[in-house]
């Protein structure tokens, strides 16, 4: 499996970068798609730079309901007619805009392996579960708490390669994200990649643990 960073906020040179989140991953026969960023010029442009054919997406997967996370799946002619697993309580005006984009809701991820953890409060979020050697966990915002969503798929698959997607500590306290980077390391969690709106500090505390962050961008691959 290998995972690439198509959009996100922290830069690298020759791609864009944007506050928003999307993450390619491909499972070898089966591509997801997971979130688009803010704007589908940047989508497409980054995938290309980066060698990826949005047309090879067999599923894509919408984490909630905020722009810099499905604007990017707005009219992008190469997402025509594929499958889109929305949050739960997903709007009708935001299942009526990616409809008219050409995608086409579904219910459920159609592959076994993958699976969705959702929670309905404080703002309703879905992440992607996706069950390699164990698992690997893909966030979008993490607003229902990231220990809350990285707990429950520990229970689920038993342990985690990879924790990667935005953590929701930008604008959080010193001593939260202490606290909540010592609760993700006390998880049998192998690599934790905070990245998008999980803000500097939490990614500067984790370069203290190189064996277990990852410091990834735009443009960033990993095998998992």
């Amino acid at each position: 499996m290998q995972l690439t960073i198509l959009v996100d906020n922290n830069p690298r040179p020759g791609l864009y970068s944007a506050w928003g989140l999307s993450i390619y991953l491909d499972l070898g026969d089966f591509k997801v798609l997971f979130d688009g960023g803010p704007d589908p010029r940047i989508l497409r442009h980054n995938a290309s730079r980066l060698g990826i054919d949005l047309r090879s997406v067999d599923l894509v997967v919408l984490s909630h309901e905020h722009s810099d996370h499905y604007g990017g799946l707005l009219e992008v002619p190469e997402l025509s007619g594929k499958p889109i697993l929305l949050p739960p309580s997903g709007s009708g005006h935001l299942r009526e805009s990616l409809e008219s984009s050409g995608l086409v809701p579904v219910g459920s991820p159609g592959r076994g392996g993958l699976e969705t953890i959702w929670f309905p409060d404080p703002i309703p979020e879905q992440s992607l579960l996706v069950r390699v050697d164990g698992g690997v966990l893909v966030t979008g915002c993490s607003h229902p708490g990231i220990v809350r969503i990285a707990e429950e798929a520990v229970n689920r698959a038993g342990r985690l390669k990879l924790l990667v997607g935005g953590f929701h500590l930008a604008w959080a306290g010193r001593e939260l994200v202490e606290d909540i980077l010592s609760r993700l390391l006390e998880m049998d969690i192998e690599r934790i990649a905070p990245i998008h709106c999980s803000g500097n500090y939490i990614r500067d505390l984790l370069s203290e643990h190189p064996e277990r962050g990852l410091l990834l961008t735009v443009g960033s691959r990993v095998e998992i």
